[in-house]
This record gives C-alpha cells, structure tokens and sequence, in this order.
C-alpha cells in the first residue's frame, strides 16, 4: 500500500517539477511578479559568484538544476557551487570572512545568526526584501521568525526548521495486533502511556523484543518539545533570561524519565535492544517513533510496505502539542561578499523561487518554508500524511531568540543524561543546565 503511495507521489513531483516545466513557469512570467528580476543589477556584466552549500550526493544534481535555471534567468552571472561538509562548514565561513575573502552566498543554520550578525559577519535583507517584495507572510512563520535577530531579517530560510521533533510515526500493523486502534495515534501522555504498555513485548529473560516508544531528550531539542507540550518555557521573550528549571519543565522531564524506567525498564535496557534490533522502527520491532518530518522518506523509502500513520507528539492533559524550532537552514549575503547585488538575486532565487524553494525541496519530499508552496493541494491529493506534517509545522513554536543558540546544542544531551541515567533527579539536572547556560548567556553579553 505504502509503496504505491510513495510511487504515485515521487511521480507527480517529478513529474511537475521537471526542468522543462519549470522554465514554462518562468516564460509566463512567474519570476517578474515575485520581484525575482534582477531589478538593481542594470549593468550586466559579467559576474562570478561563490555559493557555500552542504547539499552533497545526490543533492548535488538537484542543486545544479536550480543553479542552472537561475543562470538561465540571468545570463551574466556564473555560480560556482562548492560542496563543505558540516563539521567544516562554520569554520570556513568564519575564517573567510574575517580574512576579507568570503563566499558571495553563504549556507547557515539560524540559530548561527545572532552570533555572526552582531559580529557584523552578514548582511541585513530587509532593504533588499522591501525592494523586491519580498514579504514576511509568505514563510511559514516558525520559518521566518527564526531568520530575524533584534528586528533585523540576515537570513531567508530554505529548508524548513519546523515539525523536526513533533511528529509521532506509528506501525499500525503493531497496533492492530496489539488490540490497539489503527485509526489514531496516541494524542495525550496518558495515551502514548496506555499504548506503549500495551505494545511492550519481553523475552523470557525479561528483556525487551519489541518496544512501544522510546521517550528521549537527546536530539533535535526533543526535550523542550516535550516541555513546550505540557506547557513549559524556554526563556522570556527577549532572550535574557533562561527559564530551564522552570517547574513544568522539571514536571516534563520527571514524566519522561519515569516512562523511561517503569514501561521500559531503564536507559541500560533500551540501549541493548537498540544495540541488538536496529533500526528498530525500520524492521518493525519498534512501533512508534517520535520524530520530525525529515523522518517520514527515510521510512518510506527503508521500509515501503509498512502500513505506517503519522500523528503529532502527544502533549499533556489541559494543554496542545507542539514543536519547538530554533531555526533550521538558510542562506546569507557575508559582509565583504564582492556582488552584493547579484548574492541577493541567488539568495532570492534559492529561497522564493519555483525551482529553488519548491521543487528542490519536494523532490526530496520536504516540506518548503514558503507557505504556498507547501499547501498546494496537489501535494495533499498525493500525500496521505502531507495534513499532518503541514499541522506540525503550523504549531511548531520558535525558541525566544537568544545568541548562544549554537553552543547550548552541543552540551545539551551532556546535561540532561543524567537524569535519565539515575545519577541526578531531574531537577537537579535542569537547575544545573540553567546555572551553566546563563552564565554563559550573561558572559555573551559582557563581552
């Protein structure tokens, strides 16, 4: 069933989004009505840009249709597309830049800007937006609220930041031999509880052979996720203050490390049955897996004959799921870029237009940060779980804007391990997490 559904869908993408058809787009004039013209760059001369991306293997062929289109459209200008890696990626960019040398077009990570622009690394958009007609609306608004620090818009989003840890994937096939309904996935705690329970299996040793869902904090800011749905707090609204070991938070993270050691015998355990069953989603001895929308090809495309749903991350009795976004992918302009001017018409182009921010991200069944692309209704009609997705995305929350971002997601898992491993109480853990990471918030803005 799902593999049919993958097919007919993977079809129509491709088959809507061919080179042929997007360039019929541009011939009736689609580009001239969204200001994608090179309105400011009246000379024409000969321009070579640089564009930093980390869209490697097969992206790379989908990167060059959209790079191709776009010098198609403006005939004096040749983009050099170089491929980093993203251990590497930050690092060039900071060194380029400080040494007067960047790339004219820049690939960052949202939570990167705070840092980069009151260093005076990037450079605003706004003017630039306003000229062209560029508006806020057109982004799904965890999308854009993300791409602006203190009023100012540095970055135009592209891969959407939003629905990455609010999606609940489920094996109805498990359910239905559980006694479970197929028809719903688990929409409160005590739901997720319930089923979880229910669809535990254990060998004759007591070890687990199939597991309902694993509860974890350690990726994609899972556990503010968590927080955000049993109404929770990550800092105030202008980022000064943390609000980490706040008590609905404290009440989370007890909830979740409670469900780790009494329905799943404890993080030692869960660690041998993943050891032993991976990718356990995947092979069907997991059934349930909380993840974000990314997730949803990956198992289509491992496990096509899975009777799969997909529902949101259940939330707390009295309160409504939701994900939580810190930012997601996007491109910059870098200070001292060479072509200020034609950086924007890439920016713009990879951003806003059919073949960049449509049908590049679609052909990998992904979600676009502008708002019309992803609603069309041909994407709904081909896609079963395309409503779910679109809904997480619309509830997902950006994280108060706070210019350490980058650095909290690296110790993040450091911290919160403890409370799941027994050595700390959860809150404990948080009013350690919240002492660190002020201090380091408080040392960010004396310097």
């Amino acid at each position: 069933m799902m593999q049919n559904v993958i097919g007919s869908f993977h079809n129509k993408l491709i088959k809507r989004a061919t080179l042929g058809a997007v360039s019929g787009l541009l011939l009736l004039g689609i580009v001239t009505s969204l200001g994608w013209a090179a309105s400011a760059a009246t000379k024409n001369e000969p321009v070579q840009l640089s564009l930093w991306t980390i869209w490697d293997g097969d992206r790379v062929p989908l990167m060059q249709r959209v790079l191709d289109e776009f010098m198609a459209e403006y005939s004096w200008i040749k983009v050099d597309h170089i491929v980093l890696s993203s251990s590497e990626r930050y690092e060039k960019f900071v060194i380029s830049t400080a040494g007067g040398a960047p790339p004219d077009v820049m690939m960052l990570g949202r939570e990167e800007i705070p840092a980069v622009a009151d260093k005076g690394m990037v450079l605003p958009l706004d003017e630039y937006m306003r000229r062209d007609g560029i508006g806020k609306d057109m982004f799904f608004p965890a999308e854009i609220e993300t791409a602006v620090w203190k009023g100012t818009t540095y970055i135009l989003p592209h891969a959407t930041g939003s629905a990455g840890n609010n999606l609940l994937y489920f094996n109805k096939e498990m359910f239905r031999n559980s006694g479970l309904d197929d028809t719903k996935s688990p929409k409160t705690w005590t739901d997720l509880w319930n089923a979880a329970k229910m669809l535990n299996r254990y060998g004759e040793n007591g070890t687990l052979t199939q597991l309902g869902v694993e509860v974890n904090a350690l990726a994609n800011r899972r556990f503010f996720a968590w927080a955000y749905s049993n109404g929770g707090s990550y800092a105030t609204e202008d980022g000064r203050k943390l609000l980490f070991n706040s008590e609905k938070n404290i009440e989370t993270l007890e909830w979740m490390v409670n469900f780790t050691n009494e329905l799943n015998r404890g993080v030692d355990e869960l660690t041998r049955f993943n050891r032993v069953y991976r990718n356990a989603f995947f092979t069907e001895r997991k059934a349930m897996e909380i993840s974000g929308a990314f997730r949803l090809f990956q198992i289509m495309s491992s496990n096509p004959n899975m009777d799969l749903g997909v529902g949101l991350l259940p939330h707390n009795d009295g309160y409504e799921s939701h994900g939580v976004t810190e930012g997601g992918w996007g491109y910059v302009i870098p200070r001292n870029a060479a072509h200020p001017e034609e950086s924007w018409l890439l920016v713009k182009w990879l951003t806003t237009s059919e073949v960049g921010a449509r049908w590049f991200m679609f052909v990998q069944g992904r979600p676009s940060p502008v708002r019309r692309y992803s609603l069309d209704r041909s994407y709904f009609t081909s896609n079963p779980h395309w409503p779910t997705i679109i809904q997480a995305m619309e509830t997902s929350v950006p994280l108060p804007r706070i210019p350490i971002e980058d650095r909290l997601k690296q110790v993040e898992s450091r911290f919160l391990t403890p409370a799941f491993s027994g050595t700390m109480a959860p809150r404990q853990v948080l009013d350690e997490y919240q002492r660190y990471a002020q201090a380091l918030l408080e040392e960010y803005y004396a310097q």
